[in-house]
């Protein structure tokens, strides 16, 4: 399984705010990024491919999840 990932230097304006105020929901635009990113960030976690045993079947039952 191959992905192309894109990493830039966190700044310190990547940082969350102590008190949450920088916490809102994803736009309509943002959930494919968003669901393809969880979706490579867990594919090899032990507890996920416990749920999903199936390699072939586990990014695409992420994504629809």
């Amino acid at each position: 399984m191959a992905f192309e990932i894109e990493v830039a230097a966190p700044s310190a304006g990547d940082r969350p705010r102590p008190d949450g105020g920088d916490i809102r929901k994803m736009t309509a635009a943002e959930i494919q990024p968003v669901a393809r990113a969880l979706a490579q960030a867990f594919y090899d976690d032990p507890r996920f491919r416990w749920f999903v045993r199936d390699d072939a079947k586990r990014p695409p039952e992420f994504r629809s999840a």
